[in-house]
């Protein structure tokens, strides 16, 4: 009965079959850094930590910055991005290997492409 027992417990975990081969694992945004510098001499940066998002813009000319805090949500290759503070819009964001496409969803307009540094 034991052999039985052991003899069904293995043929059971051999059939199993694993799907990990043939989904692509997730990229994870934490401790990644993006980056877009226009040609006016503003730079705007996300900084990505386990679950909060910094966006800083910074502008050479001026020598001044601001910046706001998101709290984000990564499902590859989709990040939303939720304002900590109120009157901030929310922001959508598309990753395609080193490039993150964003787009302000109050007015559906791109914000840029920022490239992985």
């Amino acid at each position: 009965m034991k052999k039985l027992l052991l003899l069904s417990i293995c043929l059971f975990f051999l059939s199993c079959s694993s799907d990990d081969n043939n989904i692509e694992k997730e990229p994870a945004l934490e401790n990644t850094q993006w980056e877009k510098v226009e040609n006016s001499g503003l730079k705007s940066t996300f900084i990505f930590n386990q679950s909060d998002c910094h966006f800083i813009i910074f502008s050479d000319v001026l020598g001044i910055s601001t910046s706001i805090y998101y709290e984000y949500y990564y499902n590859h290759p989709e990040v939303t991005l939720i304002p900590k503070e109120s009157g901030k819009a929310k922001l959508e964001g598309i990753v395609n290997n080193n490039k993150m496409r964003i787009t302000n969803t109050s007015t559906n307009e791109e914000i840029g492409v920022f490239t992985k540094k």
